[in-house]
């Protein structure tokens, strides 16, 4: 019984989530133009890369290639905290759980300038929100460093703000890295307290230059399905169990 009423759990959830479409734009961090096609400036081609291999604008040139990572003053979608946001091509630090591209957290946002180590973050306005609905944040998580001892450099905040910056909801993510780079999707359901709300992701650990790794965000309004709909699925899901005990 609790098998059956755990499948018409998750029926019922990914039938309201494949429901609706995603609201995030640019949420696995593929597009590196800005909304009017423009290129957008990698500010760490400004300093010279030191390890012999020339400067780093060619080091950097397209993140077309493992090893390739740029410093990014916004991406298609999202704006940053404080200048500069740390995107990775997939095989730098791990593989991208979609696409090529993902996103560190803890940068080398100042380069040049001394003070290379900072927590940064990224922010995009969600619009046109229902206040009172339920919306469904996925997104895909990795924590860079896997002494367990470094833990807390791992960590990210995400944070969901309205637009008068009242009912807001935060919470921390913080893993030991694996050896094996794996994964880990995160869900968590909000509340629209306005029609617009703000979705933060923010480096929060200790600011070392390796840190939280993200990719693969999406944003879906929960809807539950009517109640014929859940009377069909229902049935459904009892003539599995019944073929199945038989």
């Amino acid at each position: 019984m609790k098998k059956f009423l755990k499948s018409l759990v998750v029926s019922i959830l990914v039938f309201s989530a494949s429901a609706n479409a995603a609201l995030i734009t640019n949420g696995s961090f593929e597009s590196l133009y800005d909304a009017l096609g423009g290129e957008i400036d990698n500010l760490a081609t400004i300093a010279e890369y030191t390890p012999g291999d020339g400067n780093r604008a060619d080091y950097l040139s397209g993140l077309s290639a493992a090893g390739n990572w740029g410093i990014y003053d916004s991406l298609l979608g999202w704006d940053t905290i404080i200048p500069g946001i740390e995107v990775q091509y997939s095989g730098t630090v791990a593989i991208a759980s979609e696409g090529n591209n993902y996103l560190e957290l803890d940068t080398h946002t100042n380069l040049g300038t001394g003070t290379d180590d900072s927590n940064g973050g990224i922010f995009q306005f969600v619009t046109d929100l229902t206040v009172g609905e339920a919306y469904l944040l996925s997104f895909d998580y990795q924590g860079r460093l896997t002494n367990p001892d470094k833990i807390l450099s791992n960590e990210m905040t995400v944070s969901w703000i309205g637009d008068s910056n009242t009912n807001n909801d935060v919470f921390n993510v913080s893993e030991v890295g694996t050896a094996a780079r794996t994964w880990t999707t995160y869900t968590h359901s909000f509340v629209a307290s306005d029609t617009t709300m703000k979705l933060q992701f923010a480096g929060s650990g200790t600011a070392d230059s390796k840190g939280a790794l993200l990719d693969n965000v999406s944003l879906s309004a929960v809807t539950i399905p009517e109640p014929s709909v859940i009377s069909l699925m229902l049935l459904a899901l009892c003539g599995i169990a019944i073929r199945k005990k038989s």
